[in-house]
């Protein structure tokens, strides 16, 4: 009998905080086009709406990181 095995988990792939610069960027330009052409309802709006949030969290921090309080 085989035992089972789970997935490794790609920080690559799930993981915002690990992504480049042009990795993030690309990820909110798919996700902002994805929210246009799909009208998402229920929890998926909720779970791309995050999606978006987290992102666009992301970015802030990592521009307020390089250019501080100016």
């Amino acid at each position: 009998m085989e035992t089972f095995k789970q997935g490794a988990y790609n920080v690559h792939e799930h993981s915002h905080t690990e992504w480049s610069d042009e990795r993030l960027h690309q990820e909110a330009e798919k996700v902002a086009q994805l929210r246009k052409i799909v009208p998402y309802t229920g929890q998926r709006a909720l779970q791309m709406a995050q999606r978006a949030n987290l992102i666009m969290q992301e970015e802030i921090w990592r521009y307020a990181e390089r250019h501080g309080d100016e």
